[in-house]
């Protein structure tokens, strides 16, 4: 029965709540499901089997072996290319001299989940992976973190954080605009101070991208 497979894919990641969590699915909603009292969509179904790691295929027929196969797996995946920021030196969109050694231990592409992507509205061929240094925007960003930023903008349309293109090097702001047009730039580290750019000199900021998810490394 689909409840049964339901409640051994809530097992396969540690309980009802733990699913929930993993899928994004209400835990109430979640409940009805493993209960029997209601089924979920295809679209639920398949974010449950990425959660648990099964076939959706088993999860929705009960036929067929339970884990997904390697190849099945791998094509749900996508890599995303790592760009560097920091003191000095980067890597830019435009062509800007690397200038910072890369740090051999973070690899120059990491897969991220299709469907997390999708699920955040995220398109992966515009998405850079970019490693920080320095502490700038400590808390919010580390030294080490890893952003994804997308970097499919030709401008600032709304606040945020963003990656700008200096004359050698990328930084990390965080923007927002002042009741007359212009800019404020700011680091979250209140050692640092911020900088202004008044409306007419807005446009000249060169945007590598804007920051859309910050994975910090434990200290």
């Amino acid at each position: 029965m689909l409840k049964t497979r339901l409640r051994r894919c809530a097992e396969l990641v540690g309980n009802g709540a733990s699913l929930a969590r993993a899928t994004g699915i209400p835990r109430r909603t979640l409940e009805t499901y493993l209960s029997g009292a209601a089924e979920p969509k295809a679209s639920r179904l398949y974010r449950i089997a990425r959660a648990a790691g099964v076939s959706g295929h088993w999860l929705l027929t009960g036929e067929g072996p339970e884990q997904v196969d390697q190849a099945e797996t791998v094509a749900e995946f996508v890599a995303i290319e790592r760009s560097v920021v920091g003191h000095g030196a980067a890597n830019g969109k435009n062509g800007l001299s690397e200038r910072l050694s890369v740090d051999d231990s973070v690899p120059s592409r990491i897969a991220f989940q299709k469907d997390w992507l999708d699920r955040k509205g995220w398109s992966a061929d515009v998405l850079r992976l970019v490693e920080s240094h320095g502490d700038g925007m400590v808390p919010t960003v580390h030294d080490g973190s890893l952003l994804l930023v997308d970097v499919s903008l030709d401008g600032i349309r709304e606040e945020g954080v963003y990656v700008l293109e200096g004359r050698e090097a990328l930084m990390i702001r965080r923007i927002q605009f002042d009741v007359e047009g212009g800019v404020i730039a700011t680091n979250d580290n209140p050692a640092y101070r911020e900088q202004y750019l008044q409306r007419d000199r807005a446009d000249e900021l060169d945007i590598f991208g804007k920051v859309v998810w910050v994975g910090n490394p434990l200290a």
